[in-house]
This record gives C-alpha cells, structure tokens and sequence, in this order.
C-alpha cells in the first residue's frame, strides 16, 4: 500500500514523500538530498570544521581544535609532535566506526577517502555509492543538527478530508 508522508526539517525544508512506510520515506527523503549542495559539501569535504570530518574529530576531552583561535587545542598540542597525528587519525577512525557502527564497511571507506584526499589534496572529489550517500545523509540527519527539527509524518486523508501535518 502506498502511502504519503509529509517530512520537515525546521523551518529549512518541507516536503511529501510517496512510499511503502516511514522508513521507506526516510530513504526516499534521504535519496531527495543527495542533489542538495550543502549535504553534498558536508559528507565530500574533507575539512576539520564544517564537514562530517569535523564529527570525528575528538578524543574523550573535545574537539581537536579550540573554539577560539581554531589551532590544535593545547592538550593536542601536549603530545609529542612525532606521535600527534597517528593520535588524532585513530580517534577519527574510532569515531567514524562509532558513527558507521553497523555499516564497518561505510567507516572504512570514508577513512580510505579521507586518506586519498589527503594524498591528492583539497580538488579531490571522493567516489562514494548512492547507497553510502543514503546511509550517510540520515545518519547526519539523526546524530548530529543538521535540521533544528526534524519529523515525518503520514498523510492520511482516508477517512477525514483535515489533517494537520505541523502548526508552529
């Protein structure tokens, strides 16, 4: 049976999904993003602020970098420089397995992505699946605050001619 489903995120984004269940509209609302600019920069960019890099960036004391200056914060800093950045690439490959936690293989191919961008530099355009971007994007949309609100919603004008989908 095929249903609709009404889908916001805040005040940035509205939009009707056709689909099977709210999952199956989660996908095709995940699939939807995969043209949007800004999502596309989150997860193929590379950077350490600003991108999904910037999630896996951290050990147990916060992020790498301070808040202030945006250089490696002093407890980085602490560590020996030979040691520093083998320190700061395992906790970003812990944290993108803790992210990808069920999808190993997502994690490990983001952080072979990650390590060729580093070889290749700033233009290098990452080759990821559409499944991997599906996966991604609601995991962004979940774990992190990507939208201020997020909810779907089944429209169902069935038995009622009204239904109210959100009211602010």
């Amino acid at each position: 049976m095929t249903l609709f489903f009404a889908i916001h995120g805040g005040e940035s984004i509205y939009s009707v999904v056709k689909a099977e269940s709210k999952e199956d509209a989660f996908t095709e609302f995940a699939r939807g993003q995969i043209s949007d600019e800004s999502m596309m920069e989150e997860i193929n960019s590379f950077v350490t602020n600003g991108s999904l890099l910037e999630h896996f960036f951290h050990d147990e004391n916060g992020h790498f970098l301070d808040d202030i200056t945006g250089e490696l914060s002093s407890s980085v800093l602490a560590i020996k420089e030979e040691d520093r950045m083998d320190y700061i690439d395992s906790h970003i490959a812990k944290n993108a397995r803790e992210f990808w936690s069920d999808k190993p293989e997502y994690a490990a191919l983001y952080l072979q992505e990650l390590e060729k961008s580093r070889k290749e530099g700033i233009d290098y355009e990452p080759s990821f699946s559409e499944e991997f971007y599906i996966d991604t994007i609601k995991r962004i949309i979940k774990k992190t605050k990507w939208y201020s609100e997020f909810e779907i919603v089944e429209i169902n004008l069935e038995d009622k001619a009204y239904q109210l989908i959100y009211r602010y």
